[in-house]
């Protein structure tokens, strides 16, 4: 961090009162030594990462990793070392943190956001469920209807493509969905954690709009959300709630910029690998529209022309579908 951002980031912890923050729960370096229940809990989920390290859908270019994995570490801090991520191949909106420190990223979620802040607005998010044991929680409850690592497969296949029957979809969602006062918290949290990592807590907000955005320039409407919709609360309330809380919070970071030139690069980088399954799900108009925001942000223009040549044949075969 530059001495610019860290004056800012000092600026914006003194909007903050001492009495306001939030205290994470569990410390940095934290295992569940002495919690018999937590400790089968954690081997279950190591099963499961085990299965995740696996996937033919795990991205392991270094470069790609290693910036994913840097603007997780901002925000995570003296929590970095506890966390292992993974860049998992899947066009959607989704990112994920489990009770032992295993964060998933998916590629559509590095298509929609437009700045390492966006992106760092919502590792933040998934770090504040983290260090607030919500994650934890839930598997405790759901643990009582079937084992974690059942539940966990059936997240596997969900982000494999695997297809799963909606009312399937849905009570995973159910049983894995956090109470309305683990969202607050976590998005409150998480704004603290990315003003501490130098990140506008402005950007936050702005996440959702895109997202809002998106779904309304769709050609069909979904009628079953997606999973990450299912179990977060709704975008346009999330809106007003974190720019809210930024303005009462943060309101010394409003004019700052984000910082947008390192995430373009990445685009740039890799838009033919995450464009490609963006393109396979056939939702035109979400994808015609993510063209022109990406245009807008600076990602070349011959990029963005060549899928807009895809777009255009594809049209031509067939309408959208449905996802």
């Amino acid at each position: 961090m530059n001495w610019k951002h860290f004056c800012l980031a000092l600026c914006w912890l003194c909007t903050a009162t001492a009495s306001s923050a939030i205290e994470p729960k569990i410390r940095p370096g934290y295992t569940p030594l002495g919690r018999a229940d937590e400790q089968g809990l954690w081997m279950e989920m190591a099963e499961y990462e085990n299965k995740v390290k696996l996937s033919a859908l795990l991205v392991t270019d270094a470069a790609l990793n290693e910036y994913v994995q840097d603007v997780l570490c901002k925000v995570a801090g003296d929590y970095c070392p506890d966390l292992r991520i993974y860049v998992l191949r899947n066009p959607f909106f989704n990112a994920s943190m489990t009770a032992h420190g295993m964060v998933q990223v998916w590629t559509g979620l590095l298509l929609r956001v437009d700045s390492e802040d966006e992106l760092a607005a919502i590792l933040g998010h998934e770090l504040a469920h983290y260090t607030q044991l919500h994650s934890l929680e839930r598997l405790r409850q759901i643990s009582n209807i079937a084992s974690a690592s059942l539940l966990l497969d059936t997240g596997l296949a969900i982000f494999a493509g695997i297809p799963i029957p909606v009312a399937q979809m849905t009570a995973l969602a159910s049983v894995m969905a956090f109470s309305r006062e683990d969202e607050r918290e976590a998005d409150e949290l998480g704004l603290q954690f990315m003003a501490q990592g130098g990140y506008a807590p402005f950007a936050a907000h702005v996440v959702w709009k895109s997202v809002v955005a998106e779904e309304q320039s769709a050609n069909v409407k979904s009628r079953t959300p997606h999973i990450f919709n299912m179990t977060h609360p709704n975008s346009e309330s999330r809106i007003n709630a974190l720019k809210n809380m930024a303005e009462s919070r943060y309101a010394g970071s409003r004019n700052q910029p984000f910082q947008r030139d390192r995430h373009v690069t990445m685009l740039n980088r890799y838009y033919l690998l995450l464009m490609e399954d963006q393109i396979d799900t056939n939702r035109t108009g979400r994808t015609e529209a993510m063209l022109e925001r990406h245009e807008r942000i600076g990602v070349h223009t011959e990029l963005v022309s060549f899928f807009r040549g895809e777009l255009y044949r594809q049209r031509g075969h067939a309408g959208d579908v449905e996802l």
